[in-house]
């Protein structure tokens, strides 16, 4: 007898909990047969050129029944090559960066006003937070939001890029959410995008240069420099060394409220009085050996060095790539004629606040059945135009990683596994207050980073980014629970963050949390059931 025999026979009473009765067959496939439809990809204009620092309006034209997916297109341009005046020869010590995941870089914030009244706002932050613990590819994503070696290394100047963000407006997740234009005959449909400004989308360099005793010195670019005087520390990227001037050329890495703001050197000549104005190079690893450092020339003077771009770029190109859905006559007919409601999702925002405290309590303006709440903190050092301008970087640390050797010559190499954050998590704990009542007791960061996202979405995200979660599955339409914050009348996120937070070094902290509302669409006309 065939052993798949003997398994068949050997049925017993318990059996009949999974097998009595049967309902289903794998053997038989069965399908459900749909409405005739069909679905475009149509450009759609800005009403005027998009730019850095820009804020641009796009009305949905009527082309299509419904609206699903929207992609954000933008063509970034070239960076031409610094240049030595003098020579004429390429500049070996200048050079380029895109920030990290320009894409969502480039959106300070962007809304959907239906009839002129706004749905929802969204932010370049979230969208990347959202991706942190929802998406599903990596590489290919990577490369739609320019987070490739190629844009974020720093090299004498760069190619163009075309850029595709896509949006993530509750329209753009579901087909069964899908706009529909067919329904708002009276109600124009705008999306408007705040850009943000040039300035804060790259990094440049050096923007500092001291002369130090070294006719070599032990730093390579990419380097993390650090120098220690008198207990106060400051920090570089190393970005090279001119051996005829005896100069190193960095970005200084400094808290705007440091007592220290400048590398130094002795101001006695003598080899003894050197040691403590020595520049080490700063370990990016665990191992414990003997760091290399060079010195910095007696009486020297740290000197501003003013890198700028030869000219200021603008796009090439943006518009929108707005996913049409054309129905059939009765479907159409339905469509046009039926009042609607939809249960959508809404981002809030609660506005940055800046510390100089490891102990915090912030206050959340929060409204409505809300499903998953969302927060990061940041060093105030590492954002902002003559920095190392780090904007996803959420840990204690500047450091990151080199990348694998090779990714010059073949950039897919680094994708994904590159730059790896050194830092740690700036919460230490924290605890969620409602009424003055603890939601859930005080929980350390891994609780936030890593157990919550395991829970609750398809992925862990980056150090740094925290979440909570009220329902079952934040992903999903479908809701699992929620808390309805209109009936809370106190709302407190209690925190302990990393002790480096004081005065000296300090920080902000952000939140998002996505909140369940009503869309209705009567007459042709959209609106909010809950403001």
């Amino acid at each position: 007898m065939a052993g798949a025999i003997i398994q068949l026979v050997a049925y017993g009473v318990q059996d009949l909990y999974l097998t009595g009765d049967p309902q289903i067959t794998f053997f038989k496939i069965i399908y459900r047969r749909h409405t005739n439809f069909s679905v475009e990809s149509v450009l759609q204009n800005f009403s005027a050129p998009a730019n850095f620092g820009d804020t641009v309006t796009c009305t949905i034209s009527r082309v299509g029944d419904l609206v699903g997916e929207i992609i954000l297109y933008m063509n970034i341009p070239a960076i031409p090559k610094f240049v030595n005046p003098v020579t004429c020869a390429e500049d070996p010590i200048k050079k380029f960066a895109w920030v990290r995941f320009l894409g969502y870089a480039l959106i300070q914030e962007i809304t959907i006003e239906i009839g002129g009244k706004l749905i929802d706002r969204q932010y370049g932050e979230w969208l990347y937070i959202w991706e942190q613990v929802s998406g599903r590819q990596d590489r290919g994503i990577d490369k739609m939001v320019g987070n490739v070696p190629s844009m974020y290394e720093f090299s004498n100047g760069k190619d163009g890029y075309e850029l595709y963000v896509p949006l993530k407006f509750w329209f753009c997740k579901e087909s069964g959410l899908a706009l529909p234009l067919i329904a708002l005959a009276s109600s124009d449909v705008k999306i408007n995008i705040m850009f943000r400004r040039l300035e804060e989308c790259f990094r440049i360099g050096p923007t500092s240069s001291i002369e130090v005793e070294d006719n070599v010195v032990p730093f390579v670019y990419g380097d993390y420099i650090e120098q220690t005087v008198n207990g106060e520390k400051i920090a570089g990227y190393f970005m090279g060394f001119d051996y005829l001037l005896k100069k190193i050329y960095y970005i200084k890495i400094v808290d705007r409220n440091a007592i220290k703001k400048r590398f130094e050197s002795s101001p006695i000549c003598g080899a003894a009085n050197s040691i403590p104005f020595r520049i080490y190079k700063t370990s990016t690893d665990d191992l414990d050996l003997p760091r290399s450092y060079c010195t910095p020339k007696p009486k020297s003077i740290e000197m501003i060095e003013q890198v700028q771009l030869p000219y200021k770029p603008i796009f090439v190109n943006s518009y929108l790539y707005v996913n049409y859905i054309y129905l059939d006559t009765d479907e159409r007919l339905k469509f046009a004629r039926s009042n609607h409601e939809y249960l959508i999702e809404q981002i809030q925002y609660n506005q940055e606040i800046g510390i100089n405290s490891p102990n915090i309590k912030q206050n959340l303006t929060l409204d409505h059945p809300c499903k998953s709440h969302y927060w990061i903190a940041q060093l105030d050092m590492l954002v902002g135009p003559g920095t190392i301008n780090d904007l996803f970087n959420y840990t204690t640390s500047y450091l990151r990683r080199s990348l694998p050797i090779g990714y010059q010559e073949d950039p897919d190499i680094a994708l994904g596994g590159n730059g790896e954050l050194v830092g740690t998590n700036l919460v230490e704990n924290a605890t969620l207050l409602l009424n003055g009542r603890d939601r859930f007791g005080v929980r350390d960061s891994e609780y936030f980073n890593l157990t919550q996202p395991y829970q609750h979405h398809y992925r862990g995200p980056e150090v740094g980014i925290n979440m909570y979660s009220f329902c079952l599955y934040p992903e999903d339409h479908q809701p699992s629970a929620t808390c309805n914050m209109s009936k809370i009348d106190y709302i407190t996120m209690q925190m302990q963050l990393n002790n480096i937070i004081n005065s000296k070094t300090t920080c902000r902290i952000r939140s998002y949390t996505i909140n369940y509302n009503v869309l209705r669409i009567f007459f042709n006309l959209g609106g909010l059931a809950f403001v």
